[in-house]
């Protein structure tokens, strides 16, 4: 028989490896992600480079916001910012390393 605890357990690892698809606008150009929520939004930013080609700059060299424009940390996880299925992010060189 289950118990509760392993009943919210359950139910918890399964919400856990739910999967949200995100927005990401990298210099204009704009890409679905996926992400899961306990990952790092550096993953879900290397991601965004690599489907819109934006490879030949480190990831140190971009800034990712709201669309509100407030600036993420990278190291923090996605659902850390409280962002859900269908959220929009932005990225863009920072200030003095375009060239």
């Amino acid at each position: 028989m289950i118990t509760e605890i392993e009943k919210k357990e359950k139910e918890k690892n399964k919400d856990g490896d739910k999967k949200i698809i995100l927005t990401v606008i990298v210099s204009g150009t704009p890409t679905t992600v996926e992400a899961n929520p306990h990952q790092k939004l550096q993953v879900v930013a290397q991601k965004a480079l690599e489907q819109t080609g934006n490879t030949s700059r480190p990831l140190s060299d971009w800034t990712i916001k709201t669309r509100e424009g407030v600036v993420l940390d990278m190291k923090n996880t996605v659902e850390s910012y409280g962002l859900k299925d269908g959220s929009q992010l932005v990225m863009s060189l920072e200030a003095g390393v375009g060239g």
